[in-house]
């Protein structure tokens, strides 16, 4: 049970005729089209949480630019200063999308001094069946990311180099109509692919290994050698739902169930190539005055060394409650 107040946006807005609007200081960007992966976005410091969180997603320091053009364009920029300590330290990021048809399409590029750019494509768009499809697209020559390479039982830390690096999510969404409610229930489904995904678990702790280089476990403790999981975690390599190469994510929300203040929310995640999985079922009651309290039972299914299962917590069980202010 948790009481806690979050503040995650705090900024100024400006604009320059009408024509060019500026906000400056924490914010939170609504960069990509998809709900669980959005390999478009470099910009936001927390990713999307597949788990709902107790707090609101924390924002990112920068300066946002846009610039409308009528209900036809937009053009967004950005500077990002989150971590920046030197005129060289911030990165910049564009953004332009269009309507075409019955599409909305934008594309984007991510750029920073000591990494490589990203380059961005993302749409939505409209299919028969009252279904909605969206996708996005974020490509890079090299990676800016370090991965584990093994080289018998010596294992070190690299960088792609030479090479592109492509990360696609595909999304589908489909809304039915339950009783006398229109759009009742929610089905949305994403697949998630990494081009540098691991193709072998890093979780498994059956082969002992040297390191290239030390590994720091603590402030004042570092050992020779070990298991690929030590030294992943180690590293602080480990970013959620971004470990193998193919993912899969179901979620079902269904509205006024089973009174009009509430809402039940079953979903499921895989890590598709080392059959690591976690179901959840949310119960959530909110009233319009801002009054809501959840229960939520998070399942994780697997090898117990995968990746939603490596903690060791098979089970878990979350109430939430509070006022929104």
């Amino acid at each position: 049970l948790e009481a806690l107040v979050a503040n995650p946006e705090l900024f100024v807005d400006a604009n320059i005729a009408h024509r060019v609007y500026l906000r400056a200081g924490k914010q939170v960007l609504q960069w990509g089209r998809c709900t669980f992966w959005n390999p478009t976005d470099l910009i936001n410091i927390e990713p999307v949480a597949f788990v709902p969180q107790v707090v609101n997603r924390g924002g990112t320091f920068g300066l946002k630019m846009h610039v409308p053009f009528g209900t036809v364009a937009n053009i967004y920029g950005f500077i990002d200063t989150h971590n920046a300590r030197t005129i060289q330290d911030p990165a910049g990021a564009l953004r332009f999308e269009f309507l075409a048809g019955g599409s909305e399409i934008g594309i984007s590029g991510w750029a920073k001094d000591d990494a490589q750019p990203v380059f961005g494509f993302d749409f939505s768009t409209g299919l028969p069946l009252k279904v909605g499809l969206v996708g996005e697209i974020g490509i890079s020559y090299g990676d800016n990311r370090s991965y584990i390479k093994k080289s018998g039982n010596l294992l070190s830390l690299q960088q792609r180099k030479d090479e592109w690096i492509p990360r696609i999510c595909i999304g589908l969404d489909r809304k039915f109509d339950l009783g006398n409610y229109n759009d009742r229930i929610d089905l949305t489904t994403e697949f998630y692919y990494d081009f540098a995904g691991y193709q072998y678990n890093v979780f498994d702790r059956g082969g002992i290994y040297t390191y290239a280089e030390p590994v720091r476990i603590s402030d004042t403790n570092s050992i020779p050698s070990g298991d690929i999981a030590t030294f992943y975690q180690a590293q602080g390599l480990y970013e959620p739902n971004k470990v193998g190469r193919y993912y899969l994510a179901v979620q079902t929300t269904i509205s006024k169930f089973p009174i009009p203040d509430m809402s039940l929310r079953l979903g499921t995640l895989g890590n598709l190539q080392h059959g690591s999985y976690q179901v959840t079922g949310e119960l959530t009651y909110a009233t319009i005055h801002n009054l809501f309290a959840s229960l939520l039972v998070l399942g994780r299914l697997g090898h117990r060394d995968s990746e939603y299962t490596f903690a060791g917590n098979a089970t878990e069980a979350q109430i939430s409650m509070g006022l929104m202010f």
